[in-house]
């Protein structure tokens, strides 16, 4: 698996996507084996750098519980969405709409794919899949703020605080 850490193309953008919004966090990820023809070829499914252990413990078969916010690029039964700050704002997205928020107060709706640059805002439009895209980014940030505050980042810290 190689990828990159952060985004080089943010300091030279002349289409104005990569230095704002997503574009920030838009890295190469790229799973290579040199027997295996199955990697071969382009996917443009959403990920996110949490999958990536998912995704590597999955490839291997491995078959143990674990712990992660993320999920396997190679299982194809789950729904992809994507968690990312910078700078106190924070994005999900969950294709095709973005969430953008300022920690709790969500302040941004956008159709991610027709409005990359971050638009036309559509809380007010009324659509009907901005509620359960909100909760959905309420319940992660609930999770996730969760485990770390009460260091329930393992399967075993999770599974035992769950049983009680």
């Amino acid at each position: 698996m190689i990828t990159a850490d952060h985004n080089f193309l943010a300091y030279n953008d002349s289409l104005g996507y990569y230095n704002q919004g997503l574009g920030l966090f838009s890295i190469p990820v790229l799973f290579y084996s040199p027997k295996d023809a199955s990697l071969k070829g382009l996917d443009h499914n959403l990920m996110q750098q949490l999958d990536i252990m998912p995704s590597i413990l999955d490839y291997m078969n491995y078959d143990k519980p674990f712990f992660s916010f993320g999920k396997s690029v190679f299982d194809s039964t789950t729904t992809s969405f994507s968690y990312a700050s910078i700078n106190n704002q924070y994005y999900m997205l969950n294709a095709p709409y973005l969430i953008t928020a300022q920690f709790d107060k969500v302040t941004g709706y956008y159709d991610y794919r027709s409005d990359s640059t971050l638009r036309t805002n559509l809380i007010a439009s009324g659509d009907s899949s901005f509620l359960q895209n909100k909760n959905k980014y309420h319940a992660f940030l609930q999770l996730l703020h969760h485990s770390i505050i009460h260091n329930e980042q393992s399967f075993q810290t999770y599974q035992k605080a769950n049983r009680q």
